[in-house]
């Protein structure tokens, strides 16, 4: 495990240093380990069976109000893990070749050729459709694969409308009557296509 702290660059952190910092008691870290190596295990046990390697992955985690530990993001997606095809991977490794990977590394890996290096002024580079297409089908290989089931298209539309649709379908049952949701996530700044995209 390699704990980082969350921010803008993710730094990483030792468990000495996650006490010192008051980030977590040692007892709250315990946890946190425990139930981070048994949630990637179990990850890893689904992904094997659809003929997968989870390789790594990354777990954010807090406490709620009630000091509970809680997982705040994503779980084993492709944007937050690097999967790998189990099939090719001896033969590709023994190769010298990258993994067969079904997760936006090759996206960064495209990137890197690029020149481009992430930061606050960096520039992106123009995305072309043959790369945006082949992580399209990376990451709908990787659906089919972990669900079982045939991937299909959304209906064409307003994509915020689409979320605005699906979050409200939802919120009735997930939100204790005392909370509320804007009723414009999707014009979040976190929504916004980044230059290039």
């Amino acid at each position: 495990m390699t704990p980082t702290t969350k921010g803008e660059d993710d730094e990483l952190i030792d468990p000495p240093g996650i006490f010192a910092a008051k980030l977590a008691t040692e007892a709250q870290w315990e946890e946190i380990a425990d139930k981070a190596l048994k949630l990637f295990a179990r990850g890893q046990e689904l992904a094997s069976k659809r003929g997968l390697i989870l390789v790594d992955t990354k777990y954010e985690m807090g406490v709620d109000e009630d000091g509970k530990l809680t997982i705040a993001d994503e779980v084993h997606t492709p944007d937050s893990s690097r999967y790998w095809v189990a099939e090719s991977y001896e033969q590709r490794f023994a190769a010298g070749q990258e993994p067969e990977s079904l997760d936006k590394e090759f996206f960064r890996l495209w990137l890197r050729e690029q020149g481009f290096e992430y930061g606050e002024k960096a520039t992106w580079p123009s995305i072309t459709d043959d790369v945006r297409l082949s992580l399209s089908a990376k990451y709908i290989d990787l659906y089919e694969r972990i669900t079982g089931k045939k991937f299909t298209l959304p209906p064409v539309g307003s994509t915020a409308k689409r979320i605005e649709k699906n979050l409200e379908k939802y919120r009735s049952s997930l939100l204790p009557a005392h909370c509320s949701l804007a009723n414009k996530v999707p014009s979040h700044p976190s929504f916004h296509k980044k230059p290039g995209w």
